[in-house]
Formats: C-alpha cells, structure tokens, sequence
C-alpha cells in the first residue's frame, strides 16, 4: 500500500477552512465546527479526517486534549505553527509554548 503526503480534495477544503477560520477568529474551530461546516455527521469523522491530516504534515494537535485542539499549519509560512494565529499579531498570554 503506498502512502501520499497529498491531502485529498476534501482535505484540502478542510485545511483552507480552518486557515481562514484561525485567521478571522484567532483560534481554531472545533472539530464540531468543521462537522457542521462539511456536514460530517459523527465527530469520529471529522478526527479521522484531521489524524490523516495531521499525518501528512498539514495540522497538529497540542498534547493537551482541549475542544479547540486541532491547529491548521499555514504552508506558505502565515502563521505561528504553535497555535496558527498570524505572526503578525502580538503575542498574547496565552501562546501555548511547547
């Protein structure tokens, strides 16, 4: 079986949410969010959908299990890869420093 470091389509589409949700917002959407925005019924769905992200280099998760967890890296080098907010915005307390 060979593996691709290639999101699919949808993956894509998932990723480019929550880059631009992380950037309007400040912080990530939930995994129930992307649910509701991709009409992914089961949140097992949507993890499984971010584990193979994740994988592939695209999001993180911090070690914490938190309901924001899941972090878009932003590949064209936009945002803090620790909590994906843009690096131009000051850095605020809550910066998770790992």
């Amino acid at each position: 079986m060979t593996t691709t470091l290639e999101p699919t389509a949808r993956q894509r589409q998932i990723h480019r949410y929550m880059l631009e949700y992380q950037r309007e917002h400040g912080y990530p959407p939930t995994v129930r969010e992307v649910g509701i925005r991709f009409e992914i019924r089961s949140p097992n769905g949507v993890a499984c959908t971010l584990k193979a992200l994740a994988r592939k280099g695209w999001v993180r998760r911090p070690a914490r299990s938190i309901s924001r967890g899941w972090v878009a890296i932003d590949l064209d080098g936009g945002a803090c890869p620790t909590c994906g907010r843009p690096t131009d915005e000051p850095r605020r307390g809550d910066h998770d420093a790992d």
